[in-house]
């Protein structure tokens, strides 16, 4: 039903602070800054009925405020930078958008790879940044040291048996 902030002092207990509630769905989140980005899609089997980004301010953990939302087609994992949000969106493939400004993220397409599905992504900083993406045929691996460009490097693909 929404987003949770634990303190993690003791991470074998963490401490509720605050939240944020929603409609049910399943809500992938990712931070960058004094953001929180959530999205929350439909026909899942956690009953969402809407497809949609959420910008929250996180400034004050024990206030966190939507500032936001965007309407997305499926949206699914997703990982984000100052720089670049990167969205999964199911069959949609993956879109990247730019996150310079946060509260205007959603309005800032900058690329869409339509050609597989997309269903999670997890950056990996470091002296060449690294996207991983999982889809419904495989794992990817992409160069994202140009974040608002994301260059395809790997592949492995999956097969049902």
């Amino acid at each position: 039903t929404g987003m949770n902030i634990f303190a993690l002092a003791n991470p074998a207990s963490p401490i509720y602070i605050s939240g944020y509630n929603h409609m049910i769905g399943c809500d992938p989140v990712a931070i960058s800054g004094d953001y929180a980005y959530v999205t929350i899609h439909q026909g899942n089997t956690c009953r969402g009925n809407l497809d949609q980004l959420d910008v929250l301010d996180i400034s004050d953990i024990f206030n966190p405020v939507l500032e936001k939302s965007f309407s997305m087609d499926s949206p699914h994992g997703l990982a984000v930078t100052p720089q670049a949000l990167y969205l999964c969106e199911g069959d949609h493939g993956l879109k990247v958008f730019d996150n310079r400004d946060p509260l205007t993220v959603g309005d800032k397409l900058l690329s869409h790879y339509d050609n597989f599905e997309a269903y999670d992504v997890i950056y990996l900083p470091g002296q060449t940044d690294i996207l991983l993406l999982i889809g419904a045929d495989g794992f990817y691996q992409f160069d994202v040291s140009d974040p608002l460009l994301p260059k395809e490097i790997s592949y492995l693909p999956v097969i049902k048996i």
